[in-house]
């Protein structure tokens, strides 16, 4: 797993194992935050905002919490309002994609075939729930809700797309010049964005 830190004119990536990446991650985080580790604060922080499951799994878990988190005067307001914030952001974008998901799929799509591998870029006119391997000519139904990918190639095109991909990290290439574009999956916003240089 990659851990980036960056800031104007300077970065550093590192590839470390998942475990020691999470543990870093919350440490910076925490340390960032202006949140002593080791306290309660720290740990209510830690198992709601930094939870790598917070927008999908753990959000009846989490609303149990928030108003702890809300309320506890030693964390600053800013803080307080980003969860805030965030909570309801993602209620409105996991509606949005549940919608996506139950009404079908349209737009610019990046799909890999579960049976024999074969990727493909496409735009699909109508919503559909399903999609044709050319390869295989299998057709796979969407068992599971698409992620959006953010596509920013150097050449000034962007472009948004539906996935399927599990990886953590691909290229994808620009439609209009055709160059490989690096994307790296963000836990956090469960979705792909283009790998900053």
């Amino acid at each position: 797993m990659k851990i980036k830190l960056m800031m104007e004119k300077r970065n550093l990536t590192v590839d470390l194992e998942s475990e020691k990446a999470e543990l870093l991650f919350n440490a910076f985080a925490l340390k960032l935050l202006g949140i002593e580790e080791g306290t309660a604060v720290a740990e209510i922080v830690s198992d709601t905002v930094l939870l790598k499951d917070h927008c999908t799994t753990e959000t009846s878990a989490i609303k149990q919490k928030l108003p702890d988190i809300a309320t506890d005067q030693r964390i600053s307001a800013p803080i307080r309002e980003a969860i805030r914030h965030q909570e309801a952001a993602n209620e409105t974008k996991n509606t949005w994609e549940q919608e996506c998901f139950e009404k079908g799929y349209k737009g610019f799509m990046y799909i890999r075939c579960p049976k024999c591998g074969e990727m493909r870029g496409f735009n699909a006119k109508k919503e559909s729930r399903s999609f044709i391997c050319e390869e295989c000519g299998i057709v796979t139904p969407f068992e599971e809700p698409l992620k959006r990918l953010y596509l920013n190639c150097e050449c000034g095109r962007r472009f948004t797309y539906w996935t399927n991909m599990t990886e953590e990290m691909f290229d994808i290439p620009c439609i209009d010049c055709g160059m490989p574009v690096p994307v790296i999956y963000n836990q956090k916003k469960n979705i792909y964005e283009t790998v900053r240089g």
